[in-house]
């Protein structure tokens, strides 16, 4: 893989913290962070054009946008949002490559994907088409039947509606697990539990777990600012290295958000807040956006997309 740079990062963990799953009170740990550079997606189309801004501004007036920012009233208007942020960045589509380019040709075998918490589906109809069976878990039902008419007939897709800390996977069974975006909406202190849960549920002959999350930069600048707290990812990655060692990769991209109206920033920082779990009144969000955020005729913020790649011992 071509990556423009790549550091060797070493974080110490505090004593008393416990790796249940694995080892406790480890006190280093090393992984190296490989950053992917413009090169990886040569051949790329750029798809910020001024009719994908036209486009954004007007799906943004046709979502609800309330007296506050950081809450959706239901599972429909977080799914809408959700779709106009996916069109505001070339994010998704980096997420999309960078599955089909680096972790596709990994797998020796394509039988079975297990997708935890697939969103608007993006991600899973990209490289779902490539596997026999697929395993979908979400809370929302919503979610789930999204999916109907996005993957291949010949697909066989199996819902799983509940919390994945609520529901029983079978062991050794999926060649592929996918947490793309969703442990924000779980208790960071369960996170590892989830990732090393997540983790059993991988076959051993040659299976692997992703995990992507974003922070850090204009993301992390912004919940900050308004009293959020923001992740620390490598504190997390740092915990992740110390059960898996050599098996785990980290790789991470800067993404940029680009609007030109402030009602689709509003709908982006909106997502911001929710997975920082807050809330602020919009007005105030708008002029903070406003002050800082507004370059000529355009709306720009820019976070880090992280991948964390973990295969399975022995494969």
């Amino acid at each position: 893989m071509n990556t423009e740079d790549e550091s060797l990062a070493v974080f110490s963990l505090p004593n008393n913290v416990e790796i249940q799953s694995q080892q406790s009170q480890l006190k280093k740990a090393r992984f190296y962070r490989r950053n992917i550079g413009e090169s990886f997606y040569y051949g790329m189309r750029n798809e910020l054009t001024n009719e994908r801004l036209d486009f954004l501004e007007k799906q943004a007036s046709k979502i609800p946008l309330g007296s506050m920012i950081g809450k959706f009233t239901n599972d429909l208007h977080y799914l809408q949002t959700l779709e106009l942020f996916i069109k505001a960045t070339q994010e998704t589509r980096h997420r999309g490559i960078f599955f089909l380019r680096e972790i596709m040709p990994r797998l020796f075998f394509k039988n079975e994907l297990l997708d935890v918490g697939p969103g608007n589906g993006e991600l899973t109809s990209w490289i779902g088409r490539k596997f026999r069976n697929i395993t979908l878990v979400d809370p929302s039902l919503d979610v789930l039947n999204n999916f109907n008419k996005k993957l291949k007939a010949n697909n066989n897709l199996i819902k799983i509606q509940g919390s994945i800390l609520d529901i029983n996977l079978p062991l050794n069974s999926y060649d592929l697990g996918v947490l793309s975006h969703v442990l924000y909406h779980i208790e960071r202190s369960l996170w590892l539990d989830v990732v090393v849960s997540i983790y059993s549920t991988l076959t051993s002959s040659n299976g692997l777990l992703v995990i992507a999350l974003n922070d850090e930069l204009d993301r992390a600048d912004i919940v900050n600012h308004f009293g959020g707290k923001t992740l620390d990812i490598e504190r997390f990655i740092a915990e992740c290295s110390a059960v898996f060692h050599e098996n785990m990769e980290v790789y991470s991209s800067k993404e940029i958000f680009k609007t030109r109206d402030i009602r689709s920033m509003l709908h982006i920082v909106n997502v911001f807040l929710h997975d920082a779990r807050i809330s602020v009144k919009t007005r105030e969000v708008e002029n903070f956006l406003n002050r800082y955020y507004k370059y000529n005729d355009f709306y720009e913020v820019s976070m880090y997309q992280y991948f964390i790649l973990i295969k399975k011992q022995g494969s």
